[in-house]
C-alpha cells in the first residue's frame, strides 16, 4: 500500500483570486518524476487556499493516515500551519511533519525551535526539491538515518546516536563555520545537517504548469486563478520586506 502525502501552501483569497501553489508545485513536480517515489507514495491531498470550506477543522477531516505532511510556511499562514501540524501529530504521531518556506528560522537561528514546536520533524532550509526527495526516500528505509538529509534542522529525537556527537555551527545559512563535539544532545535539541548546495541548473526542474500538475487541482476551483512565475532564486541582499532574501 502506498504512503499518503499531504501538501499545504495556504494563501488567502483576495479579490476572488486564488494563487496557485507554485512552491509546493515545483517540489512535487520534481519528486513525482522519481520512480521509487511514484511507486511508494500517493499525493492524497493538496491544500492551497483558505476560505469558509478550508478551515483547519474541515481540512483535518479530509486527512487519512498520513505518512508525510509538508507545509510551506510564511508570515501569512504561520499560525494556521502550526495549528494544523499539531493536530496531525497528535493523532498520527508517526507522521513526518516537514516545514519549509521563509517563516521558520534559517539554519544558524534554529536553536530552540523544537522545544517550542516539538511536533515538527524537519525544517528544510533553502531550495526544497532535492531535500524533500531525500526525505521521502529515507522514509522508505526500515531504519532511516535522518542525519543524512542535507540542508535541514531536525530535533535530537531523530538522531540514532545522541552521544559524542558533532554539532555544526552554520554561518549565513550557507557554510559551516565550525564543528564542536558534545557529549549528548537531548530529544528536543536542534541538530543541523550540513548545508545543501544550490541547484545549478533551474531548467532541469520540471514545471507544474507544463506537466499538467495544476490541471488536476483547478478543475473544481470556484475562484479566479493567479499564477506565479519564478524568474530568479536567491538574492545577495537581505531586505526584511522581501521573502527572496
Amino acid at each position: 500500500m502506498k504512503k499518503n502525502i499531504y501538501l499545504f501552501e495556504i494563501e488567502d483569497i483576495i479579490a476572488n483570486q486564488a494563487k496557485l501553489p507554485y512552491r509546493t508545485g515545483l517540489i512535487w513536480s520534481y519528486c513525482d518524476e522519481i520512480e521509487k517515489i511514484k511507486k511508494n507514495y500517493k499525493l492524497d491531498g493538496w491544500f492551497w487556499f483558505r476560505d469558509e470550506r478550508n478551515t483547519p477543522e474541515n481540512i483535518f477531516k479530509k486527512i487519512s493516515n498520513p505518512s508525510v505532511v509538508a507545509l510551506s510556511c510564511f508570515v501569512w499562514n504561520w499560525n494556521w500551519n502550526i495549528k494544523v501540524a499539531k493536530k496531525i501529530k497528535d493523532k498520527w504521531p508517526n507522521c513526518l511533519i516537514v516545514f519549509g518556506g521563509w517563516q521558520p528560522p534559517i539554519a544558524d537561528r534554529s536553536k530552540g525551535f523544537f522545544k517550542q514546536y516539538p511536533y515538527v520533524d524537519f525544517i528544510c532550509h533553502g531550495e526544497g526539491e532535492i531535500t524533500f526527495k531525500d526525505i521521502l526516500l529515507e522514509n522508505l528505509k526500515v531504519s532511516p538515518n535522518w542525519a543524512n538529509i542535507l540542508g535541514c534542522s531536525i530535533p535530537g529525537r531523530l538522531i540514532k546516536n545522541r552521544t559524542n556527537i558533532e554539532i555544526l555551527n552554520i554561518k549565513d545559512s550557507l557554510k559551516i563555520e565550525s564543528r564542536n563535539k558534545v557529549k549528548k544532545i537531548n530529544l528536543l535539541d536542534t541538530f543541523i545537517t550540513p548545508p545543501r548546495k544550490r541547484i545549478n541548473n533551474l531548467a532541469e526542474m520540471p514545471s507544474p504548469y507544463l506537466n499538467g500538475l495544476f490541471d488536476k487541482i483547478i478543475k473544481d476551483c470556484k475562484y479566479d486563478l493567479e499564477a506565479t512565475i519564478e524568474t530568479t532564486r536567491g538574492c545577495p541582499f537581505g531586505c526584511t520586506f522581501c521573502e527572496i532574501g
